[in-house]
């Protein structure tokens, strides 16, 4: 899997075959094909100078300014790692839940989205770049369900999921139970407000759990437009799979 940013860069993650095989992830220019940028690589019982981990993850992502986010196996270890790579030097790094199936994405603000652990209502944390402090977005307290892909728009402000809303969330987010795309909304006061972009409502659309693996894309910004459009996919109600577009509002 790639990302590319608005600036027509590309991170993605290479394997060399080999013994051991080698694992790179990559800053790729698209304006010049061919010219890349070794971000940070992996392999067993290498030199760790060269190979700080022993392996890193696909799924990879990058924002404008070219700070990057990555899961990996940490040198010697068992342990998962997620990684926060600044483009300018250096890194940070947390242990996490191991076997999570690292699906981060990063903000232009450098706020990072990511589920954390193997559970189905695994929470989805909305950490800062250094990873030093993290609000949650979802978790077991409302949600049966949570998605492996969220989004988050290019400001941070707001994250999009997959989820399955349980009775108690139902109530707390005045809406109704059961599964659907969700957004979380950093309001300019108060707490965030988690509101329900489509599921359980007459819109033909049925079932998400089969695509809860898919990523919530959210393009635009809250901070400089009046809305955002939220890309997902669903089934419709005569078994169709397809890729459905949500428009997000905001007034005032």
């Amino acid at each position: 899997a790639v990302g590319i940013t608005d600036s027509n860069r590309i991170i993605a993650m290479d394997r060399i075959s080999g013994s051991p095989p080698v694992y790179v992830i990559r800053n790729w220019d698209d304006n010049n094909p061919g010219v890349h940028v070794d971000i940070a690589a992996g392999a067993p019982g290498l030199n760790q100078l060269q190979y700080p981990f022993d392996a890193v993850f696909a799924f990879p992502s990058m924002n404008l300014q070219g700070d990057a986010v990555f899961g990996a196996l940490q040198k010697n270890s068992t342990n998962f790692l997620l990684v926060s790579q600044p483009a300018s030097i250096g890194k940070d790094q947390v242990v996490v839940p191991n076997n999570t199936l690292l699906r981060p994405r990063i903000a232009d603000d450098g706020r990072i989205v990511v589920k954390l652990g193997t559970a189905s209502n695994a929470p989805i944390q909305l950490y800062q770049r250094d990873l030093s402090t993290f609000e949650t977005i979802a978790d077991s307290n409302y949600f049966l369900a949570t998605g492996n892909q969220p989004g988050v728009d290019a400001s941070g402000q707001i994250v999009t999921f997959f989820g399955d809303l349980n009775a108690t969330g139902a109530v707390v987010y005045n809406t109704t139970p059961g599964p659907g795309i969700f957004a979380s909304v950093s309001l300019s006061s108060g707490p965030r407000q988690i509101v329900r972009v489509a599921g359980t409502s007459p819109t033909g659309l049925q079932s998400f759990a089969a695509d809860s693996d898919s990523r919530i894309a959210v393009n635009g910004t809250q901070s400089t437009q009046r809305g955002v459009t939220i890309l997902f996919r669903a089934t419709d109600v005569n078994g169709v799979n397809g890729l459905y577009a949500s428009r997000l509002n905001f007034f005032g």
